[in-house]
């Protein structure tokens, strides 16, 4: 299954680089992103999607150069497990 990973990490990096922190931002971004309208952001859900396009406009907004395979996505393969809090333990 292939999916695409936007560390929220990156995000704050990116910030830290070209502005002074500015912990409203800050905030404002991990409120957005943390949101129950995100769904979890759980790969190949609206939410996810919703992610990504938040993240991707915050770095164009920051004038980052796309590094990935896909403008700021990098596509990877991973193996779905199950976990031990979804409610059928398939996975969440």
């Amino acid at each position: 299954m292939k999916h695409s990973f936007l560390p929220i990490c990156l995000l704050f990096s990116a910030q830290s680089l070209f502005a002074q922190v500015n912990e409203k931002l800050i905030r404002a971004h991990i409120s957005y992103l943390a949101a129950d309208s995100m769904e979890g952001r759980a790969p190949g859900t609206k939410g996810e999607q919703m992610a990504i396009r938040y993240i991707e406009k915050a770095f164009s907004e920051y004038k980052l150069k796309p590094l990935g395979n896909k403008g700021f996505q990098q596509e990877f393969e991973y193996t779905e497990r199950s976990h031990a809090h979804s409610a059928d333990g398939k996975g969440i």
